[in-house]
């Protein structure tokens, strides 16, 4: 039952699920639902406060004016430490332990009995939901591994490698440790860790999901998000779908004699991988503009013209276009031409040296929460690597993207 009651707690305090979506919440004279004005907004996702339109929201449990502590008033008052009817008392009418009305900043939620239960068992799991991972002198990582044992133990010992040669933050050691995890299992990726690096994994999609669900912050180092994911839970270190698409777009656009196609479903991909182009070109030696694989009408944010998306596993069918008389142009990432390590080990290098910044940015109080909204404060350009700004680019820490001729495929 109190797993349960967790459970619950831990939706309306993010906001998600039909209770959030049903619950009033009142601000000042204003209604909404819990769905628009959840707790977290004001106190954090991590319950550490914050400071939110110029008022100080204080930490949940387990800070300086916390819920389990006796604190001060903005009277300069002491009130006493709540438990749970005086919690309920004050997140429903809005009055504190010392029968001072608190702040009209914070909505009064219009919680039922066991709605009100189930929002304090999580406010009282929350420190150390948000702490997994933070032990003495180490945090944990939980890297996700492609399911190819040679290239999974290639990762790995690329991890130790790095990790042992990087300078800890403040005395703690990162920890990198490959996981077991598989989406064949119920349960969360990166229990037990501060967040999960996911180094193409297949079907990653579902990794993500998974990993929103619970709450469980995920690095992708390799793969390509289609750039339209929420960002509360998630970091990447390359430019989105959506960006090479945007590239190509303007590559497209002002080139002479453009190639106007494009395969957005399977069957029009089926038939271009097969004996024929389809459809025809314009006319002969036009320039063929190749979206990465994966870039389908979901992430265009138009009706697609010029770029032709090829399916999985199909780059060699790009032959075909070839011996037409096109030349064929791709995306790439803006990756340094002058590095000649292999990509994935850059990517893995820049991975890593991004999770010591963000370490480094949280301070030694690190949660989950403030290690990725730390990378909102990242400008750095790991080795070999593009220039990572996520201030520029949240999701992705960059949008370069170049369009260039005569490669054998997209990366």
């Amino acid at each position: 039952m109190t797993e349960e009651l967790t459970g619950q707690g831990r939706a309306i305090f993010y906001g998600r699920g039909d209770d959030a979506r049903r619950i009033v919440a009142d601000l000042d004279g204003r209604r909404t639902v819990a769905a628009i004005l959840p707790c977290a907004n004001c106190h954090g996702r991590d319950g550490a406060g914050r400071r939110e339109a110029e008022a100080d929201a204080p930490a949940i449990f387990r800070g300086e004016g916390g819920l389990d502590e006796t604190g001060m008033t903005t009277s300069g008052a002491i009130r006493p430490a709540y438990d749970l009817a005086a919690f309920v008392a004050a997140v429903t009418g809005g009055i504190g332990t010392d029968g001072r009305a608190l702040s009209k900043r914070m909505p009064r939620y219009g919680l039922q009995p066991q709605e009100a239960e189930a929002l304090w068992h999580w406010l009282k799991a929350l420190p150390a939901e948000q702490r997994q991972g933070v032990g003495t002198g180490r945090l944990a990582f939980s890297v996700i591994a492609p399911e190819n044992e040679k290239l999974a133990a290639a990762v790995a010992a690329l991890l130790a490698q790095m990790a042992s040669a990087m300078r800890p933050p403040y005395g703690m050691r990162l920890d990198f440790t490959p996981s077991g995890w598989s989406l064949r299992e119920p349960g969360c990726p990166g229990e037990g860790a501060l967040a999960v690096i996911a180094v193409g994994l297949d079907r990653e999609h579902a990794l993500l999901e998974r990993a929103g669900e619970c709450l469980v912050p995920v690095i992708v180092a390799f793969d390509m998000l289609a750039g339209s994911e929420a960002d509360e839970d998630l970091r990447a270190i390359r430019p989105s779908l959506a960006d090479h698409w945007r590239a190509l777009r303007t590559a497209a656009g002002a080139g002479a004699g453009v190639l106007a196609t494009v395969a957005p479903t399977a069957w029009e991909q089926s038939a271009i991988s097969g004996n024929r182009l389809a459809p025809q070109p314009s006319r002969n030696g036009a320039h063929a503009y190749i979206a990465p694989l994966g870039l389908d009408r979901s992430v265009m944010p138009d009706s697609p013209a010029e770029i032709f998306a090829p399916e999985a596993a199909s780059m060699a069918s790009l032959e075909k276009w070839r011996r037409a008389g096109h030349e064929i142009h791709l995306s790439r990432p803006d990756i340094p031409a002058a590095s000649r390590e292999d990509p994935r080990i850059l990517a893995i290098a820049a991975t890593l040296a991004l999770a010591d910044r963000a370490v480094t940015l949280a301070g030694p109080g690190v949660t989950r929460a403030s290690f990725i909204e730390a990378f909102n404060r990242i400008d750095l350009q790991p080795a070999g690597w593009m220039r990572m700004d996520y201030a520029s680019a949240r999701l992705t820490g960059s949008r370069a993207v170049m369009v260039v001729p005569d490669v054998t495929g997209p990366e």
